[in-house]
């Protein structure tokens, strides 16, 4: 009788099938599909190897120190299940503790001694200052066997590790990183028997001096040996001491390798940035550094000796395995895009090319049935997706639904405009921001005019007439929103010609009732649903088993392939998303058992089981981890936030061979920040948080964990600092976690870990937006926290309350959100004028009076300061310069306003002097806004270039000396600089205009670009491409022609938000009319000559009679041009 494949119990025959006969597996096959004689069955080729002992030291598994021997041993194990591309990330394990055990060992001795030379205090050093790869272990190895006095046994254990150890680094290079489900078999079982081969000879000829050394645990005063496999892991001892001894003494292996909780850690690597020290457990597959103890005595052993010790005796040599790493996440990235299974739903897209021709514009609705297809329809639109249904002369974008934040109307607004000024390419090539307030009182209109205004600049630029928006997966608003997507979808009357909408859902009986309620009060002009068994969508599915799945293009099929299409299609229940998988299980074993293959949903668990007998219990743990974090993320993730919640340090070649085999179920897109990951459908999140729902408790109580353990470096690393963002993102999001998954808060106190993060001093200097997000969710938790402990009759947090809604309404400002913003101000305010009793209350007053702006709020401001003692005074100048400073930007009357500036300017340089300025802008802001005053309001302009020029010498002074510098600060003044010069010195003009502009590009580009200075580059940029024919009369430039025209249509759109704007348009249009009617291009310069006519009669309508003489110039040019055509009209005999 056979046996099972998967538990190994016997098989019993029953009805033409075999069944197991252990109640608890759930193996079933047709006996047809088993070789039923034990004798002819062959022995896979990882069978023989373990069979061979010519490639094993059965010795190593038992006599060696346990770690050492367990690790061979599991080797050995994996292999023989067949755990295949387990046993590959084993081996690399087996040579981490081949060089880590005797070096832990000899630096633990070094460490322990009681007086210690240069180099052996750089040995203890080079552990702690770098993240460690294989390269650096060998050096430290190395370096301990030139340079230091250990005992003979181990330094030629040392020696000989060293030596086998040259190629290692480079063969991990190569061989992990690819993912289980692309191994070259053949190649694999060549690799693993050289290695094995290797490894034997090594454990052989070490053998004698591994003898003489005793692996020992002391529990209180009970010691024993820990030698051989069995005694690697969930020791009796759960706490005490590691011991190595030789030759009748005991070296004490503390701190670098410890017992803790029954289980036997290495020291893995320390972060000199947080101070955190990584701990690894071997047999257990485990990576913390929530040891308190250790990491204290890490940071002062670190901050000891990285001051007194130099780093020259250890040279780098980590530039090679970072450049590999690059390249190989830069093809996994790639393997993650690209789609090479596409199947083209051609119903669909005859449908959408219908629409798009028969209607001037619209709003449609595609409803499909859940897993048919509908992200990947729309992606297969999206010019930055897939794009594989090209339409002709239309730009195609998207905004996807399909995670915890974009649903979000600041997320869904300022994606849309990102959207949408970039090419298909992915470039922002569209200067102009027609972004949707998300307070506007008609949304809907507000939208339609946005998708209108960038119609136009798309006609323009792109050269594409029309512009179709898709808004995939409606059914994803949850309805716990107050304010939803919903609320913004215009209807097709209110969209211009040649903008249309595309929104897309699962089908009304799939959704919940919220959905169901808004989706009924849509007003769209046609729709499509689709379900599942329609014809049109089970032909698709039929054509992609044939061309992805069989490889084959005919379509003629043989009925064994016709058979197995019908099973696919019924066991994917004609859902796409299923048939993928089956694709995916299909491609790793042809001649799988399709009575072992559950049907549908059950796919996901399946292909997950699968990947853990090929990973084996250790490795497969991580790939947990992993679909577990992207599943419950709160935003997309990078790679260094995925490896801080993996418990990494930095990426490593693991994760990037995890990624690879869970690829079919990530979403990726790449924005300033790099790669950011996510799981690509909502399905697979559910099904993944339901499955391994436990495994996410047990890594969010360690995250609970590590944070309790970080409050110093929380208040203290920089959040500018990308190296941080896992940091930052943890932070942030900690509490959501234990409140949705309903975990006990032992480890975490909420007020005490926000009261941590926002006295750090680097977020008072946050730019990009993500940092911003990140910050405005920080603060809009601790006010809840805050507001309960009111509620409770803990008054004295109501200073702090206010304090937080200050904060916040700095943040929703920078969204665009002036009616919060001026709710939370409100409030602050009110909770002060109710509690203004000491003089820091009053203060405080004072500033957030400031902050609301209101001429009468600064007056009150600056009466609240003029009410203090000179003492009470001395202690708060620099917020008296502040509110003078504000009340200065809120009179109408220049003069006054440039009076309180320079008082406050007084203040702030004097405080400067002394080195007490808190806020190093102040100066060049102040100076920069005086500069604005005396050019526009005085017509002043060689004070306001003065004033100017010391602005920017100040801020390129601060980056000169390494100060962090506001660059948008800078940008805006190198702007303002070239519209004093303009008139004067053109030259220095555009030089200065140009700096500006490359400086906001640059921030832009990194997402740091606030809304308050957004159109500042533009404008200057289209003066710069008007003005750039002019100092080159003598050329014919046609980057230069194409620049000028870019200017007038900038000079248009900014035109149309600022009116100071308009005469200079007008003036740009006169110029590009003139130039094509030099071009002989009569028919454009007649319709700039119209449009201009048209501009100025309004003008002159209301009164403006300096208009007219320009007005008559503009109707006599029209009539000339209006000649020259008709007369070349005439003499080419055209009609």
């Amino acid at each position: 009788m056979t046996t099972c494949p998967k538990c190994h119990s016997n098989l019993e025959e029953f009805k033409g099938k075999l069944i197991c006969s252990n109640g608890s597996c759930d193996y079933i096959s047709l006996v047809s599909e088993v070789q039923l004689m034990e004798d002819i069955i062959e022995e896979t080729w990882y069978e023989a190897i373990c069979n061979n002992e010519t490639y094993w030291y059965q010795q190593g598994f038992e006599t060696y120190p346990s770690v050492i021997s367990h690790e061979y041993w599991r080797l050995y194990d994996m292999l023989k299940q067949g755990q295949i591309y387990g046993a590959i990330l084993q081996l690399k394990d087996v040579f981490e503790v081949l060089i880590k055990f005797p070096t832990l060992y000899a630096a633990s001795a070094i460490y322990n001694r009681i007086q210690r030379s240069d180099v052996e205090n750089k040995i203890i050093l080079s552990l702690l200052d770098k993240q460690l790869s294989l390269g650096h272990w060998k050096q430290i190895a190395q370096t301990i066997v030139k340079k230091v006095n250990i005992p003979y046994s181990l330094k030629s254990i040392l020696t000989n590790i060293v030596k086998i150890y040259e190629d290692i680094p480079s063969w991990r290079n190569e061989n992990i990183g690819h993912g289980a489900l692309t191994l070259d078999e053949e190649k694999l079982k060549m690799d693993i028997s050289e290695k094995l081969l290797v490894i034997k000879a090594y454990l052989e000829e070490n053998q004698q001096s591994y003898d003489g050394i005793h692996f020992i645990v002391q529990h209180n005063q009970d010691q024993r040996v820990l030698n051989g496999k069995d005694h690697a892991r969930k020791l009796p001892e759960t706490s005490g001491e590691l011991f190595a001894g030789y030759n009748g003494m005991q070296h004490k292996l503390y701190p670098y390798i410890l017992l803790e909780d029954g289980n036997i850690y290495f020291f893995d690597s320390f972060n000199k940035y947080d101070y955190k020290t990584s701990l690894i457990n071997y047999p257990e597959g485990v990576k913390q550094n929530f040891n308190k103890q250790l990491n204290k005595e890490m940071q002062q052993i670190y901050l000891a000796m990285s001051t007194n010790t130099t780093r020259s005796e250890l040279q780098e040599e980590h530039s090679l395995e970072d450049e590999s790493y690059s390249l190989m996440e830069e093809e996994i990235i790639h393997k993650i895009q690209e789609v090479d299974d596409f199947q083209k739903p051609a119903y669909l897209e005859d449908w959408i090319k219908q629409l798009l021709n028969e209607h001037e514009k619209g709003v449609f609705l595609l409803q499909m049935e859940r897993g048919t297809g509908k992200t990947t329809f729309s992606k297969s639109l999206d010019e930055h997706s897939i794009h594989a249904i090209k339409i002709s002369g239309a730009s195609v974008r998207c905004h996807y639904i399909n995670d915890s934040y974009s649903y979000k109307i600041n997320h869904f607004l300022m994606n849309v405009t990102d959207r949408l000024r970039m090419s298909s390419a992915g470039r922002t090539v569209i200067s102009s921001y027609h972004h949707v307030p998300s307070g506007a009182e008609d949304k809907k209109r507000a939208f339609a005019k946005s998708l209108n205004e960038y119609q136009k600049e798309h006609q323009k630029y792109l050269k594409k007439e029309k512009l179709l928006f898709i808004i995939d997966g409606l059914d994803e608003i949850p309805s716990t929103s107050n304010e939803s997507i919903f609320d913004y979808i215009p209807t097709g009357d209110m969209l211009g010609e040649n903008v249309f909408i595309l929104l897309t859902s699962r089908t009304k009986n799939e959704v919940s009732m919220f959905v169901k309620n808004r989706m009924n009060g849509l007003q769209v002009d046609r729709e499509k649903t689709v379900s599942k068994d329609q014809d049109e969508n089970v032909k698709m599915l039929r054509e992609y088993v044939k061309k992805h799945i069989f490889k084959e293009n005919n379509s003629v099929t043989s009925t064994q392939q016709e058979e197995m299409i019908r099973w696919m299609l019924t066991y994917s229940e004609h859902r796409f998303i299923y048939l993928k998988l089956l694709k995916e299980l299909y491609s790793i074993n042809q001649s799988m058992n399709r009575m072992m293959i559950p049907q549908g949903a059950d796919l996901f668990d399946y292909y997950f089981d699968t990947l853990k007998t090929m990973y084996g219990e250790k490795f497969f743990k991580n790939i947990v981890r992993l679909i577990a974090i992207l599943s419950t993320s709160y935003e997309s993730l990078t790679y260094r936030e995925i490896s801080l919640l993996m418990g990494e340090e930095k990426p490593t070649f693991k994760l990037l061979a995890f990624l690879t085999d869970i690829r079919g179920f990530i979403h990726t897109e790449r924005n300033h920040r790099g790669n950011l990951l996510t799981i690509s459908h909502q399905d697979w999140k559910k099904r993944a948080i339901t499955k391994f729902e436990d495994e996410m408790k047990v890594m969010i109580n360690n995250w609970a964990k590590l944070v309790d353990d970080s409050d110093d470096m929380i208040k203290h690393f920089d959040w500018l600092d990308e190296k941080n963002d896992g940091w930052t993102y943890l932070s942030t999001y900690l509490e959501d976690y234990l409140d949705d998954f309903k975990l006990t808060k032992h480890n975490f106190n909420a007020k005490k870990h926000y009261d941590n993060i926002l006295v750090n001093r680097t977020l008072a200097s946050i730019t990009k937006v993500y940092q911003k997000q990140r910050r405005h969710h920080i603060q809009t938790n601790e006010i809840r926290h805050l507001r309960q402990l009111i509620e409770n009759g803990e008054r004295q947090y109501e200073r702090e309350l206010a304090d937080s809604l200050y904060h916040r309404s700095i943040l929703l400002r920078y969204f665009n959100q002036d009616e919060k913003a001026h709710k939370d101000l409100n409030e602050a305010i009110s909770i002060y004028q109710n509690n203004s009793i000491t003089t820091k209350d009053k203060v405080a007053l004072a500033c957030l009076l400031t902050s609301r702006g209101t001429l009468a709020d600064c007056i009150q401001a600056e009466s609240i300061f003029e009410s203090l003692t000179e003492e009470e005074l001395s202690k708060y100048e620099e917020e008296y310069a502040d509110v003078l400073s504000g009340k200065g930007n809120t009179v109408d009357n220049p003069h006054e306003a440039l009076i309180m500036m320079d008082q406050a300017l007084e203040i702030y340089t004097r405080l400067k002097e002394n080195d007490h300025l808190y806020n190093q802008d102040s100066v060049p802001r102040l100076l920069y806004e005086q500069a604005i005053i005396l050019s526009e309001k005085l017509d002043f302009n060689n004070v306001a270039l003065s004033k100017i020029d010391e602005a920017i010498s100040m801020i390129e002074e601060m980056e000169r000396n390494g100060k962090r510098i506001n660059a948008n600060l800078l940008a805006a003044a190198f702007s303002i600089r070239g519209d004093i010069l303009f008139k004067e010195n053109l030259h220095e003009a555009m030089n200065d205009f140009e700096k500006g502009n490359v400086i906001m590009q640059n921030l832009g580009e990194q997402g740091s670009l606030p809304e308050d200075l957004m159109n500042i580059p533009y404008e200057n940029q289209a003066y710069l491409y008007l003005m750039s024919d002019e100092l080159n009369e003598d050329e014919i430039d046609e980057e230069k022609n194409r620049n000028f025209f870019q200017g007038v249509e900038m000079l248009r759109e900014l035109s149309k938000e600022n009116e100071k704007l308009l005469e200079q348009f007008q003036g740009a249009l006169y110029l590009r009319a003139s130039k094509y009617s030099d071009q002989e291009k009569y028919e454009e310069a007649i319709a700039d000559y119209t449009e201009l006519i048209q501009l100025l009669q309004q003008r002159v309508n209301s009164g403006y009679n300096d208009s007219e003489s320009n007005l008559a110039d503009a109707f006599i040019n029209r009539g000339l041009c209006y000649l020259l055509k008709l007369r070349r009209l005439k003499s080419t005999n055209k009609p």
